[in-house]
């Protein structure tokens, strides 16, 4: 539910939700990415990063990613619309 949530505040992430046709016990959209688990992580960061600094972009820390994922996260985020 927590990941839902921080997605769903991401608006670029809105098709990965609406295009789920699964719908878990409570009717929310179950979201299934074939991706790495640090390269999901990574993603995951990026939405709550996001969420989080949105409104506040003078004070946002910069957003490190490292250097040996950056490639796969780019096609992985390109890929989900991220």
């Amino acid at each position: 539910m927590i990941l839902f949530q921080i997605i769903g505040l991401h608006a670029h992430a809105k098709p990965v939700i609406t295009n789920s046709r699964v719908k878990d016990e409570n009717g929310l959209p179950v979201i299934r990415m074939e991706a790495d688990g640090v390269i999901l992580e990574k993603m995951i960061e990026y939405f709550y990063y996001k969420a989080r600094w949105d409104k506040n972009p003078d004070g946002r820390p910069p957003f490190h990613i490292d250097p040996s994922i950056a490639l796969t996260l780019m096609v992985c985020s390109y890929k989900y619309g991220a």
